[in-house]
């Protein structure tokens, strides 16, 4: 089993847990730091590249360094220099892992934790900012994955126990679940089910009907 990932401590220590299993860097980030360490050079890029991956290919760890020793010696400015000393230490400092993907070519088939965490994570809870607790970004990342993989969100309100409404002890019944949700499709329309931080001028009066429905 292989655990593929960017080389962060909290993904390396995988290997401690599930038994069999072995580290390796994946290529996305290994490609990005080769990029940083070489766009700059222009004309010479490509070369520059083909000297990496031959190193890489060989898994000769001082043709990498002999390699990257070329590249500063083509490298103006200490921004750049720095930029190039950190894709190596980027690269050294992993180098368990990228053996690890030239040993296994024909068993790796990638590694999807980038678009996951872009597109069920990021997209709700970062890279389109909001605000949240540790406790609500917590639920919020649950029930994202739950719907993701299929889940029904009225089937998991049914399963939850319920709070008591502020009138008295007693609680809303599933009967009373199917009623509310008819009357926000009902009151809301096309509206129904969307984002409420996308339709700003909706959000006091959805707000309003949710808050009547669930005094029932």
């Amino acid at each position: 089993m292989f655990i593929n990932g960017d080389g962060a401590s909290w993904i390396k220590i995988g290997t401690d847990h599930i038994a069999d299993s072995e580290y390796v860097l994946d290529k996305f980030h290994m490609s990005k730091y080769i990029n940083q360490a070489t766009s700059h050079l222009y004309d010479s890029t490509e070369d520059a590249k083909e000297m990496i991956h031959k190193a890489i290919d060989n898994q000769d760890k001082e043709e990498l360094k002999a390699a990257f020793e070329l590249i500063l010696k083509d490298t103006e400015g200490e921004s750049k220099k720095k930029a190039v000393n950190e894709s190596l230490g980027y690269l050294l400092n992993n180098w368990k892992g990228i053996c690890a993907q030239i040993k296994n070519r024909g068993l790796l088939y990638g590694c999807s934790a980038e678009s996951h965490i872009s597109h069920i994570y990021s997209d709700r809870m970062s890279s389109r900012p909001l605000g949240w607790c540790r406790r609500g970004v917590d639920n919020m990342s649950r029930l994202r994955i739950y719907a993701k993989n299929g889940g029904k969100m009225l089937e998991l309100v049914r399963k939850q126990p319920l709070k008591k409404v502020a009138s008295g002890e007693e609680q809303l019944s599933c009967a009373d679940i199917n009623i509310a949700e008819r009357r926000l499709r009902r009151d809301l329309g096309i509206m129904y089910g969307t984002k409420l931080y996308t339709v700003p001028a909706m959000i006091s009066k959805m707000l309003s009907i949710k808050e009547k429905i669930w005094r029932l």
